[in-house]
């Protein structure tokens, strides 16, 4: 799924879920509905490698359980190279019950799996508009 070129007032989102049906729903969600440029990646490897190199994403949705990295070393990654981009992590399983292993790193947000589109858009609102959960 390629991405979604931005105008200059329009937030770059990048999402990492390594299920393409999950991948596809949100992205096509926040692209066509909310007008948000919109990145997709299935390997989250790859989609650190794309960061490094485009730095300027003010939000970046990921899953937590990814084969290769899990969404935590992704967000503490994404914390170093640019602290300013705000973190979503997604997960079927109960933050309670994660090792989730952050350390100092911060997220911003956490969305536990099944949620709602709704509760998804209104997630997504809030960190854009800087408010954490």
């Amino acid at each position: 799924m390629p991405s979604v070129p931005a105008p200059a007032d329009i937030q770059a989102i990048l999402v990492v879920d390594d299920e393409p049906d999950i991948l596809t729903v949100l992205c096509t969600h926040l692209s066509t509905r909310r007008k948000l440029s919109v990145t997709p990646f299935s390997n989250p490897k790859q989609a650190l490698e794309h960061f490094k190199e485009k730095q300027d994403y003010a939000l970046v949705v990921s899953d937590i359980r990814m084969p290769e990295m899990n969404g935590i070393e992704l967000a503490k990654q994404i914390k170093i190279i640019n602290p300013q981009t705000k973190v979503l992590l997604m997960s079927a399983f109960d933050v309670v019950s994660l090792d989730l292993g952050l350390g100092d790193t911060k997220i911003d947000g956490f969305l536990r799996k099944p949620f709602g589109i709704r509760e998804f858009t209104d997630m997504i609102d809030r960190l854009l508009q800087g408010k954490k959960q």
